[in-house]
């Protein structure tokens, strides 16, 4: 969000506080490519280009956020965690995830592993990682659900129902639909 007006807090009165922001972390020995090319094989062919340029920024970012979050360590601060992704989101990222876009919900809930790195540190963050992928399961389309395992595991919670069920064998399935009609129904999935 600060991306469009860094040039000029960075010559202005508040241009030291803007410089101590800007100190760089080797991350040369945790490159981003990975994760970045994992991110950028989400989105599908049909995504508009008004859609997809703010996702591929938003998640060179993120790719770049993880590397750096490695690299630190144990190091990480609560400063850090902010600095490295969320100030540098474009509005029209921002604008996306306040529309509930799957792409920005999906950089969202891989942004709660760097969250929760922090938060098992400090009681003020603590559970929020958690608690906002909680929100995004909810509000993700279960199509999407794929793409959110790893946050799912890195932050303690369980895997989407959906997921668990469609990886079921085809005998535990049989044996759910008994058990439901035992208890008078159907499933209500």
């Amino acid at each position: 969000m600060l991306c469009d007006v860094w040039g000029q807090i960075g010559t202005g009165p508040v241009r030291y506080l803007a410089e101590s922001w800007e100190n760089l972390v080797d991350i040369s020995k945790f490159p981003d490519e990975p994760l970045l090319d994992y991110f950028l094989a989400i989105p599908p062919d049909d995504w508009p280009e008004e859609v997809r340029v703010p996702y591929n920024d938003s998640a060179l970012a993120l790719a770049r956020t993880f590397s750096c979050m490695y690299a630190l360590d144990e190091r990480i601060t609560t400063l850090d965690v902010v600095r490295f992704w969320p100030i540098r989101n474009s509005v029209e990222y921002v604008e996306l995830l306040s529309n509930w876009h799957p792409g920005a919900l999906i950089l969202l809930a891989h942004y709660c592993i760097v969250l929760h790195r922090v938060g098992t540190r400090t009681w003020y963050l603590e559970g929020r990682a958690a608690s906002m992928l909680s929100t995004i399961v909810r509000l993700l389309d279960l199509t999407w659900h794929r793409y959110i395992e790893w946050p799912l595991s890195e932050v303690g919670l369980p895997p989407s129902t959906k997921r668990m069920i469609d990886e079921l064998p085809i005998g535990s399935l049989a044996l759910s639909g008994n058990i439901s009609s035992s208890l008078g129904g159907g499933l209500d999935c």
